[in-house]
Order: C-alpha cells, then structure tokens, then sequence
C-alpha cells in the first residue's frame, strides 16, 4: 500500500498497486478475492492508523469487486465502483452493502465489456442506497481525456462535495518549494519503479 501525500484539506489516498507491479515484485498472489480480503482489511487499517479523514473505497473491475466483497467496514464512508462486472460479488454481497447503508456509486460505461447501465440497475436494485451512473459512449477501461475526466469528476463530487466540479483543466497558480508538481510526481512515480 501505498499512502499519497495529504493536501493541506486533509483529504488522502492509499492506493493498492494490483497493476504495474513489476514482475517479480510482488508476493501476493491472485486468489479471486478471497485472499484479497486481507489486502482490503490493510487499506481501511493503514487509513485508521494514518488518521486519514473519511475514507472512501473506489475499485475499478476487479477492484470493485473486493469493495463490494469486503469492504462494508464501519470506518468507510462508502464505495466508488468504476466498470463493476460483478462477476464475483454476489447477491449476498449486495445485500450486506443494502443492510450497511453507506453510499455506494457505479460508474457504467455505456460500451462496457461486462455490464452496461441497464443490467447494473437491475443487478444493483436490491442496494437502496446504490447509484447508477451510466455513462454513454465510454469503455470498460476509461481510455480518453472524456472519461477520465468524467470519473474524477464523479469521485470528487462523492468525495469532497464541498469541491467544485467540474474541475479545472488548468493551473494558474505556481508551485511553493516543497509543494507537489509534476516534477515530484515523476520522481514518486520513478522511485516507486525502482523500489526506492
């Protein structure tokens, strides 16, 4: 896991590096989300440790997955599902997240390989709380400056609804010494590469 730095709002990730792990690396070993359970239990843990303010869970595939087969902690705020497939979650794992109460939010693509809008209404239906948000002429995978931006934008209202979206496309301002620029975000993303 591995924590992103919290901006002055106090508003953080922890991020599971499923994909992009050089091979090799990793001593984890895919087990169709049962074994993955314990990597949910460490995010919610290191985010309580971290004192991290309301955590949201957000899964993209099989991510989701996990967020809806795991995930209903009491220290969650609630879930962001990007592509679920629902594949292995099952109608019991709805019900828990029904039963939990917290916000749960798909995002659908409207071509998505494995469930499109229509069917993840049906399939969420028994989920109160769930909202469906499809989303017409996107991919399972989210390619292209629309849909990325569309997804964050979606998140942050979630998230941080005190945040106006959509956001900006541009920066005005200038980095402070010490503060986050592209350039720090490459040597995070270099040393994370390379193990340092």
């Amino acid at each position: 896991m591995a924590p992103a730095r919290a901006r002055r709002d106090r508003r953080a990730a922890v991020q599971h590096p499923r994909d992009g792990v050089p091979r090799g690396v990793s001593e984890g070993a895919f087990d169709g989300g049962d074994g993955e359970r314990y990597d949910v239990a460490a995010a919610i843990e290191l985010a309580e440790f971290r004192e991290l303010p309301a955590p949201w869970l957000v899964g993209w595939s099989f991510g989701t997955e996990l967020a809806l087969m795991h995930g209903a902690d009491p220290s969650v705020e609630g879930a962001i599902l990007l592509s679920p497939p629902l594949h292995r979650a099952t109608d019991d794992d709805l019900d828990a997240w029904a039963e939990f109460g917290r916000p749960l939010v798909a995002l659908v693509p409207g071509e998505d390989d494995y469930l499109r809008p229509d069917e993840a209404r049906e399939r969420f239906a028994r989920v109160p709380q769930a909202e469906i948000v499809g989303v017409d002429d996107a991919k399972h995978l989210w390619v292209g400056e629309p849909s990325v931006r569309r997804v964050l934008d979606e998140i942050v209202a979630r998230v941080a609804p005190d945040v106006p979206t959509p956001l900006p496309t541009t920066w005005t301002g200038h980095a402070d010494a010490g503060e986050d620029t592209e350039a720090t975000d490459q040597q995070s993303y270099d040393a994370s590469r390379t193990g340092g």
